[in-house]
């Protein structure tokens, strides 16, 4: 499977599952059960309607985001996500860290470093790797806390929260 196929079929994955957390504009048909509280909010049986639960904020799975720069999970979001942060080994002065805590964007790698809740960027300079680990030569600090699994989960959420910021939608 080629690496844009399957950056794709992340992105679309992640979008879902951030969208669920959410509750972001997911169309959905009143049900049996439903019905009534359609009927109340002025919509007709079986119309399509969307449900908005808001991007960013206290109680939503984004509780903060600044582009470019971090971005806060709710505790639950982070849980059902499977977001896991802990801290590299180190061995001769260098970082190893697994392959899933690196994202590379295009000529670019970083990591996420977990700061008092929030999920941080931090550009990395890869000094080797092989089949599960990464040594990073730059970038980071032996006490930091970093994202262990779930790195590209985060950058699919804030691929979603940039297109929003944008009024449109990511694509690539």
């Amino acid at each position: 499977m080629n690496t844009t196929l399957m950056n794709r079929i992340s992105l679309t994955v992640g979008a879902f599952c951030l969208a669920l957390l959410a509750g972001w504009s997911l169309p959905v048909r009143a049900e049996e059960g439903h019905k009534e509280a359609a009927k109340e909010a002025g919509h007709a049986e079986g119309e399509e309607v969307e449900s908005r639960g808001g991007a960013v904020g206290p109680g939503k799975a984004v509780e903060g985001f600044e582009h470019g720069k971090r971005i806060k999970l709710s505790e639950k979001a982070r849980t059902r996500l499977g977001i896991k942060t802990g801290k590299a080994s180190w061995t001769a002065g260098a970082a190893v860290v697994p392959v899933e805590a690196v994202v590379c964007i295009k000529e670019k790698r970083f990591v996420f470093v977990s700061r008092k809740g929030w999920y941080e960027y931090r550009p990395v300079k890869v000094a080797a790797r092989d089949g599960k680990s990464i040594v990073l030569a730059e970038g980071l600090k032996r006490r930091e806390e970093i994202v262990l699994q779930g790195a590209w989960t985060l950058r699919v959420i804030e691929l979603d929260m940039e297109a929003g910021e944008k009024g449109g939608e990511h694509r690539h």
